[in-house]
């Protein structure tokens, strides 16, 4: 077994001569003294490079390293990533390259392993109280925007927002990195407006998403998603599927292309009621300021008429938890490096 330092979890490899190895991206830069590290007993020691957790961006400057290590090591070589978008720039590779997304298994371990889980279930189909529930523990702009839009709509009475801001990278050379220059006086100015604000009051003293009162889940109609990686490529972490696993509508803010990805893979993204054109947005700021614009639009309506479309929505809420609860990522993971073997 592989314990993959991250969220509790541990991965079959099947075979007892092999070498794992987690890949983050730190280890991106310095990746001939990473890949130096790699100790292997024989020809035939299977070297598992797991990023399966993060979002590796492609580039030359460390997949070139890898190819030139597979030519010169006999070793049969897997790398993970959990990116699932792929760069236009893709060179050739000499290693079996697998992109994997994790986080539905950490979405369901931690929702089968909850003591209050065991007692929710009766209480799933209440009447709902609020219309969104959104956390986050980081200050970044995207969220801030987001923040922005709530605040000065007067909807944050109308949700549960935990926006507690344990790490900010505010400012920073974010928006002049990765946005229009057309546009990033307007994103700038909108989270300027409420700094003041920032961090809010927190709704519990909690830290870690396994810890959240499920309360937050039950009581909302809408999961508000902003995901980790916005810009580097869909990658999708546990906030997505917690909402699906809670019977929730989610509306997710990522990557370009990121809701179209779910829809691929058999979700129900609820594009018949909410606005999910920012998707097709490639310009990072532009779909921000889309994606915030859909967002108010939905939360502009009565209560009543969220709870409606909620009740709409229920077949295909129900189908989201069930299929997220069906995926099997880790025996993805453990096929996957059984394929290979075979072939070698």
């Amino acid at each position: 077994m592989f314990d993959t330092g991250e969220y509790d979890v541990t991965l079959q490899i099947p075979t007892d001569n092999y070498v794992a190895l987690n890949f983050y991206p730190h280890d991106l830069k310095p990746i001939k003294q990473y890949l130096k590290q790699i100790n292997v007993r024989d020809e035939k020691t299977l070297i598992v490079l797991f990023g399966g957790f993060q979002c590796l961006q492609e580039h030359d400057f460390w997949i070139d390293p890898i190819n030139e290590f597979c030519r010169n090591n006999k070793n049969p070589l897997i790398l993970f990533n959990g990116k699932l978008s792929n760069d236009s720039s893709m060179p050739n590779i000499k290693f079996l390259y697998k992109k994997i997304s994790m986080f539905e298994l950490v979405s369901n371990f931690y929702w089968s392993d909850s003591e209050c889980n065991k007692e929710w279930l009766a209480d799933c189909f209440r009447i709902k109280n609020k219309k969104f529930y959104w956390a986050s523990t980081k200050d970044w702009y995207t969220r801030r925007y987001i923040l922005s839009g709530l605040i000065q709509n007067d909807l944050l009475d109308e949700g549960f927002v935990n926006y507690k801001c344990l790490f900010t990278d505010i400012p920073s050379n974010w928006l002049k990195d990765n946005v229009h220059p057309s546009l990033i006086d307007k994103i700038e100015h909108e989270c300027n407006l409420i700094s003041k604000h920032i961090p809010l009051p927190h709704l519990d003293d909690t830290v870690e998403f396994m810890q959240t009162d499920v309360n937050f889940y039950l009581d909302s109609c809408l999961g508000i998603v902003t995901d980790t990686f916005y810009e580097q490529g869909v990658f999708f972490s546990e906030k997505v599927f917690h909402a699906m696993n809670y019977l929730q509508l989610f509306f997710y803010i990522g990557h370009q292309g990121s809701l179209q990805h779910l829809k691929n893979v058999g979700y129900e993204i609820f594009d018949d009621i909410i606005d999910v054109s920012y998707d097709n947005i490639a310009e990072p700021g532009a779909r921000l300021i889309a994606a915030r614009q859909s967002l108010l639009d939905f939360l502009s309506q009565p209560i009543e008429k969220i709870r409606q479309l909620y009740e709409k929505k229920l077949p295909a809420i129900i189908h989201n938890k069930n299929h997220v609860q069906q995926q099997r990522p880790d025996l993805e993971f453990t096929n996957t490096i059984q394929n290979y073997l075979n072939e070698h």
